[in-house]
């Protein structure tokens, strides 16, 4: 398993991409994950350390109404995906 840093490094990334997927600001991101701005820019341009509330909170601000084979995937389901992928 990636270190904590690099953990946490892939998580900004991945959470930045989702955001500019989605055609996102900052700003709008953060409205819509009720957090600060600042958190969020901070998370996908150097890696900071977050909190799982911070994480459950841009889970349920990505989610979508897409399924899979599955069935139906819960926000953080989708972004503990999307963070375990290396290719992102």
């Amino acid at each position: 398993m990636a270190d904590k840093n690099q953990f946490i490094k892939q998580l900004g990334q991945n959470v930045d991409k989702i955001r500019k997927e989605k055609g996102l600001s900052f700003q709008e991101m953060a409205l819509r994950c009720d957090i600060e701005k600042s958190s969020l820019v901070k998370l996908a341009n150097q890696g900071t350390n977050v909190t799982v509330s911070t994480i459950f909170k841009i889970s349920k601000a990505i989610k979508t109404n897409k399924s899979s084979d599955a069935g139906p995937r819960l926000p953080i389901t989708r972004l503990l995906s999307v963070l375990s992928s290396k290719s992102l």
